[in-house]
């Protein structure tokens, strides 16, 4: 751990589902503050990346680490190179996402807890569907099954947490 800072805040924007706005927002967010602080993307997949091209020219983007399984490649956080660059704050989309089996950790949250122990704050996004204590009553509504979640304690140690959401009808 970094000894000359402490711990790294979290800043979680929380919606409903997907397409509800939350990168928008980070990032929208993350422009009115890049002024006056060291704000940088560290994580947002490629086609993100495209979609959200007018929001994203302003941010420095940290190189994903391409990592090889078999005959496909992966894209995953490096968070070493997000370490020693040692922004201020770092943007990392996606909190519940499952990292490829040969990335340092299992899943992005633990990329992130790394990356907050160093004494960097994270921006993430995440849906209510993917806590652990919520996805079984979204499954019992929607009868799709979650995948992917992060454990509730994630949730508990967020510093900040932003609810964005439309309305359903708007989705």
């Amino acid at each position: 751990m970094n000894k000359d800072r402490k711990k790294g805040k979290l800043r979680i924007f929380l919606g409903m589902t997907i397409g509800v706005g939350k990168t928008s927002k980070m990032l929208d967010i993350g422009k009115k503050i890049k002024s006056h602080s060291d704000i940088i993307i560290g994580f947002m997949r490629e086609e993100r990346i495209n979609y959200y091209k007018e929001k994203t020219l302003i941010f420095e983007k940290i190189k994903e680490k391409k990592i090889q399984v078999g005959d496909l490649t992966f894209s995953e956080i490096d968070i070493e190179k997000i370490l020693n660059r040692n922004p201020k704050i770092v943007i990392i989309d996606e909190i519940a996402h499952t990292n490829s089996i040969n990335s340092k950790h299992i899943k992005r949250y633990q990329d992130i807890l790394e990356i907050l122990n160093n004494g960097i704050d994270v921006w993430t996004t995440l849906n209510i569907e993917n806590i652990d204590s919520q996805a079984l009553v979204v499954e019992s509504i929607t009868g799709k099954k979650v995948e992917e979640t992060i454990p509730d304690f994630v949730i508990e140690m967020a510093d900040k947490i932003e609810i964005v959401d439309i309305d359903p009808s708007d989705i």
